[in-house]
């Protein structure tokens, strides 16, 4: 059995769509504001759009783990 976590950071668009990142293997013990961080320095600066729409704010942030269970 193989787990694997992904960081998912879930911005809002101007448009009202959202936009999902994930980032695979986020360091252990990772924070809400450690990532709140990141993804408003990624809003300001600009980096985070979809077919020339720019996020707007920050919808949400998780880790999702995933267990993989190898059938017998």
């Amino acid at each position: 059995m193989a787990a694997t976590k992904k960081l998912q950071m879930v911005f809002a668009l101007e448009d009202g769509k959202k936009l999902t990142y994930s980032l695979s293997n986020p360091k252990d013990g990772i924070t809400k504001a450690e990532v709140e961080a990141a993804m408003n320095s990624m809003i300001t600066n600009n980096i985070v759009s979809k077919n020339g729409v720019a996020a707007s704010t920050i919808a949400e942030a998780y880790v999702r783990t995933t267990e993989n269970v190898e059938l017998a």
